[in-house]
């Protein structure tokens, strides 16, 4: 899958008490309107967590 987003880097992270995560500022303002500020997290490997903007998750969902 090709995207227009690159997000690369490694950042720190908590969980609130809501199951939220804060997402890096630079991430966010890449989102297209469609994606409606909204990422798909999933498991990555070694420890890690893959992030989509919503169009690129829901593209994975369907594959």
């Amino acid at each position: 899958m090709s995207s227009q987003y690159t997000f690369i880097g490694e950042y720190n992270f908590v969980v609130d008490s809501k199951n939220r995560v804060n997402i890096p500022s630079p991430f966010r303002q890449q989102l297209k309107k469609s994606d409606k500020n909204t990422f798909v997290l999933t498991r990555g490997i070694d420890s890690c967590i893959w992030v989509y903007p919503l169009s690129d998750g829901k593209k994975l969902k369907l594959n």
